[in-house]
């Protein structure tokens, strides 16, 4: 399951976050103090929600140490600023390399948050995005809602080219991220 870090000086903001993340299939951990920040990075961490405005520490400071650490966190950028402030950051987040997931401004509403939540990809060896941490909860769930779809390929000879035989290929039809092959989906951790 991919771990999502939240850091938003506001309690009940990050607690509602969180919930949203948790619906949404991610282990959520929240973070109301970021001058602790640095350790809790540490911890294992796929995605960081972080407000750019706070108290001690801001947003950007921390996109900034992000990038000293060439870190390959994905990153969502949120604020109460208007839409020129999160445009800065992202800017800012993009030519500093991180994998900028996206900005969501304040208020924040669940459906956005999922969203862009849902754009979390790992890159496996190939190049190709694996979704994270994929259950056998979640590939049961699919299978019950007829989620599969088979791919007939023929089998030809080279010598004569007459079809010797029929391969069936599986892909997954996700309703969020569409057809996927098999190496694209990644197990839970």
């Amino acid at each position: 399951m991919a771990r999502v870090l939240i850091v938003d000086d506001d309690e009940m903001l990050c607690t509602f976050m969180a919930t949203v993340a948790e619906d949404a299939g991610f282990d959520a951990r929240t973070l109301t103090d970021p001058s602790t920040i640095s350790q809790e990075l540490d911890q294992a961490t796929d995605i960081l929600v972080l407000d750019l405005s706070m108290p001690q520490i801001d947003g950007v400071e921390i996109l900034r140490m992000l990038a000293s650490r060439a870190s390959k966190i994905g990153v969502i950028i949120i604020s109460g600023y208007d839409a020129v402030v999160l445009g800065a950051a992202s800017q800012l987040a993009m030519a500093q390399k991180l994998n900028l997931l996206g900005t969501l401004a304040k208020p924040i509403r669940a459906k956005d948050l999922a969203a862009m939540l849902a754009r979390f990809e790992i890159i496996g060896p190939d190049g190709a995005a694996i979704i994270a941490g994929v259950d056998s909860d979640e590939l049961r769930q699919a299978f019950d809602r007829n989620e599969f779809v088979v791919y007939y390929q023929p089998q030809v000879s080279l010598a004569d080219g007459a079809w010797t035989g029929m391969e069936a290929l599986v892909r997954w039809q996700h309703p969020a991220r569409g057809l996927l092959k098999p190496d694209q989906i990644g197990r839970a951790h």
